[in-house]
């Protein structure tokens, strides 16, 4: 499927590293006065929004950032999104190897 993004100012938000495009991307402004969200291609409707604005772009999985409109257009309204690092503690599992009944068990795995 094709689309035409001349028809309306649009953003199409992608994935640095894999170019794809990325789903759920909330746009908004600072004073979240405007919003948009990217559809499953990307792309945003981005004509709410003034020229004087600055977008900020949040997705869970990615790296907030912000730009400001005039910054985009000279990007030709493209935005490539970080994915985020997670750092997680250490996991420790202990169990036994002796047999027990069922009816001891709190919980079957």
């Amino acid at each position: 499927m094709v689309y035409d993004r001349s028809v309306a100012q649009t953003v199409l938000v992608r994935d640095n590293n894999s170019f794809r495009p990325v789903d759920n991307v909330a746009v908004y402004n600072p004073a979240h006065t405007h919003t948009a969200l990217t559809n499953v291609y990307g792309i945003a409707d981005l004509s709410s929004f003034r020229e004087t604005d600055t977008l900020v772009f949040q997705h869970t999985a990615y790296e907030t950032i912000s730009y400001k409109y005039s910054e985009i257009t000279a990007a030709e309204f493209n935005v490539y999104l970080q994915k985020k690092s997670i750092s997680l503690d250490e996991i420790i599992i202990s169990a036994t190897r002796f047999e027990q009944d069922a009816e001891e068990l709190p919980n079957r795995i």
